[in-house]
């Protein structure tokens, strides 16, 4: 009896869905910096909605922060403030 050849399943990420009106301002590689950086811009008057990578099923996916286009810089400038950089990744364009 013949056994078939094994499948190895792979996925990959789709793009993020980008809100209207908003933008991909940052990524962390944690969903504990996502909690402490979206949570910290919301607390500070920034329209920010994120969306956590699966611990399980999406291991390497990232973590993904989108701000409003008008709030973009009042982000960047809060998050400097607060000193949370160190535990970003931006995509700058």
């Amino acid at each position: 009896m013949n056994r078939p050849d094994t499948i190895v399943r792979t996925t990959v990420p789709s793009p993020p869905k980008i809100p209207d009106g908003f933008v991909h301002l940052l990524s962390t590689s944690t969903i504990f910096a996502m909690d402490l950086i979206g949570k910290n811009l919301n607390m500070n008057g920034v329209d920010a909605l994120w969306t956590y990578s699966d611990m399980i099923d999406a291991e390497h996916e990232l973590s993904i922060l989108f701000v409003k286009v008008e709030q973009q810089e009042n982000a960047l400038s809060i998050l400097t403030s607060l000193d949370l950089l160190d535990f970003t990744i931006h995509h700058d364009k």
